[in-house]
């Protein structure tokens, strides 16, 4: 059991447990009154930090104490905590308590993009009181020469609670080097220090020989910490961001901090991120020409945005950006885009991520565990937390009105300020604002696979005493039920839009005008993410019939649906990995082989280094079927493909990676043994 889950378990229950972390065991501990717990409402500490970074070509070393004052606000006593610190050789860590060193519980446990440690107080923290901590750490980060940039948020040692908490900072950085220093907090030349409060995560960023654009607007500073040859690319920048922070500030009621800095990113101009609390990153700077001015403004806004979701507003553990917190990022920053009257033109690209999805047949469910991120193979981030997260946020917006979904945003930043929100606390306050049960809105949007299709098949005309009615007929073709606006346009430059019935297979919308009408759209500001061409109601149904297969008595269906697929020749590499696993599974190795030799098609195509494990699959398959040097042939030809990484999914018979074809070429593949 992993330290989170742990955490979790404890939370919930009152139970007596033996944990093992990495091989040490834990003494068995009352989790009601001693033992590891998460509060529910993590407290927030006050870290007060001297240290310095020292580079060299190769190497950046980090030493230096820390003072960490935790108030217990729960009502049961601490007597054990998890720190998030690496303990790999390279890593120092002395944590001591009343001048008492304190026991480590357990080696450095990975998980996510957290190393954790366990250990036990020489004391208790009582319930509302505080215990001052202290730590000697040193950290040795190794790059690349020439390396002139580097980004760390976790390079102190701290408490970790399962997720992450808002702390205050007093960090004192010494840094005798060229690099110029950025961090989530703000300089005080009086105290020597870099100060933040009530921040998620306390980032530095270093850039060697750069030069800063600085400027102040309502009496928060932005800076841009850019090279030389970024500097056109960083004024319109700044440009923008003193402009979207008031807009923000307007709008909104407030900024959430006093400063912001913006840093220079990877080289490629492909967007940017959040990397801490008042510090995001922006790429491609040096590069400005190689994209329009519009990706600029955008991405300057977007990155801004989410200084109030995932930072102000935190996200729901994992401490990862999901569909709400990128979703709502978004929505934030197209309000500031049509502020500004910009073109929609990357709200729209953002949609069509989630639209090719579907067309291609992938898992778009919004609502999954982090454990299923790892046996995925298409971009989930841009398909479904970007691009059907804002597809999410945008269709609520047009079905509740702006009015109504003003009122829910701002109250979600009112009280959930400093706190997690998940999307069931988002969906709550949705209902409580709209008077509405939702559930229909959000199992269908986050929790399946269902898409949005609708078409209009007829469109009449017919003069009517002075004017004219027109009747306008829209189909659902998709499997997602959502009223979707129909805007029809007149000859006199007038327009009209009415809504199709949510749960109407075919609607029927009637206008009445002054004038004749010229045409009818349906979605005309692009605020839906509606899918056409459609997935066809043959493929629909093929790959329905392989979700819920296969089972010994359907063996025969199987065989079935594999000819029919190969007839539709679905251009999708998941559909056809699942579909030769489970014929493999029923041993229809033949079958199965034709599915592999499609997937592998469709791979390299992409260029994808999954086709590694297609070839494997296919080496494996020939060797069932007794066709051994023709399995050899497809062995060696994965292994000319230059990767050292595993290929597997849940329930693979074998992790196929270069180890496992080379032992193949030598030894055929068998279902007995166990390779």
């Amino acid at each position: 059991m992993s330290i989170v889950a742990l955490l979790r378990l404890a939370r919930n229950s009152i139970i007596i447990v033996l944990v093992c972390i990495s091989g040490n065991l834990i003494q068995a501990q009352d989790h009601r009154t001693q033992g590891l717990f998460s509060p529910v409402d993590p407290p927030g500490s006050e870290y007060n930090i001297t240290c310095s970074f020292k580079f060299d070509t190769t190497t950046a070393i980090v030493s230096g104490t820390e003072t960490i004052t935790l108030k217990n606000n729960s009502t049961l006593p601490i007597e054990m905590l998890t720190v998030d610190w690496p303990g790999d050789s390279l890593q120092k860590l002395n944590i001591t308590v009343d001048g008492k060193t304190v026991k480590v519980l357990s080696d450095s446990s990975s998980y996510l993009y957290h190393n954790l440690v366990v250990i036990k107080l020489p004391r208790a923290i009582r319930p509302k009181h505080k215990l001052e901590i202290e730590a000697q750490f040193e950290r040795t980060y190794n790059f690349e020469p020439g390396d002139y940039k580097h980004l760390w948020t976790n390079w102190f040692p701290r408490i970790y609670w399962g997720m992450q908490a808002q702390d205050d900072f007093i960090a004192r950085i010494e840094n005798k080097s060229k690099y110029v220093l950025a961090s989530s907090g703000i300089y005080n030349p009086k105290t020597g220090a870099y100060h933040a409060e009530g921040i998620r995560q306390f980032g530095v960023y270093f850039l060697k020989d750069a030069a800063i654009t600085e400027q102040t607007i309502d009496g928060i500073r932005v800076r841009i910490i850019h090279t030389p040859d970024a500097a056109e690319c960083a004024n319109l920048v700044m440009n923008t961001a003193v402009d979207v922070i008031a807009y923000y500030k307007k709008r909104f009621g407030f900024y959430p901090s006093k400063h912001l800095e913006i840093a220079q990113g990877v080289d490629s101009p492909n967007g940017g991120y959040p990397a801490a609390t008042n510090l995001v990153v922006i790429h491609g700077m040096e590069r400005m020409s190689e994209r329009d001015e519009l990706h600029w403004r955008w991405i300057t806004a977007h990155e801004i945005g989410h200084q109030y979701w995932t930072e102000y507003v935190m996200p729901e553990p994992p401490d990862q950006l999901g569909w709400l917190m990128i979703g709502l990022g978004i929505y934030v920053d197209r309000e500031y885009t049509r502020y500004s009257g910009m073109a929609p033109d990357r709200h729209i690209a953002l949609m069509n991520r989630y639209i090719n999805g579907v067309r291609e047949g992938l898992d778009t469910r919004a609502d999954v565990y982090s454990d299923y991120l790892d046996d995925i193979e298409f971009d989930f981030n841009n398909v479904v937390i970007h691009g059907k997260g804002y597809s999410i946020i945008s269709a609520l917006n047009r079905f509740l009105g702006d009015e109504l979904f003003d009122r829910i945003h701002s109250r979600c930043l009112r009280e959930f300020a400093g706190k997690r929100m998940g999307f069931y606390d988002f969906q709550t306050v949705c209902e409580q604002e709209s008077g509405q049960d939702l559930n229909w809105f959000f199992n269908q949007w986050v929790r399946s696979t269902r898409f949005l299709a609708y078409e209009i098949t007829t469109k009449e005309c017919t003069p009517q005493n002075d004017g004219y009615i027109s009747d306008i007929i829209v189909e659902k073709i998709g499997t997602l039920d959502m009223p979707i606006p129909v805007t029809t346009y007149f000859s006199d430059n007038t327009q009209q839009t009415k809504f199709t019935g949510r749960l109407q297979t075919t609607s029927v919308l009637q206008f009445e005008s002054k004038a004749a009408l010229d045409s009818a759209v349906i979605d005309a500001n692009h605020e839906f993410p509606i899918v056409k061409p459609s997935p066809s109601l043959e493929e629909q149904a093929i790959r329905k019939k392989l979700s819920s297969l296969p089972s010994r008595a359907d063996i025969d269906s199987l065989k079935l649906v594999a000819a029919k697929a190969l007839d539709l020749d679905i251009e999708q590499t998941l559909f056809w990995g699942k579909l030769g696993r489970q014929l493999y599974d029923w041993s229809l190795y033949e079958e199965a082989l034709t599915a592999f030799e499609h997937r592998a098609k469709l791979l390299e195509e992409a260029k994808s280094e999954w086709i590694v494990s297609a070839y494997g699959w296919q080496g494996l398959l020939l060797d069932l079927l007794g066709r051994r040097s023709e399995a050899i042939a497809a062995y060696e030809k994965a292994l000319e493909l230059p990767t050292e990484n595993d290929f597997s999914y849940n329930g693979d018979p074998v992790i196929i990676n270069n180890e496992w074809l080379k032992a193949r070429i030598k030894i055929p593949f068998t279902r007995s043994g166990n390779q």
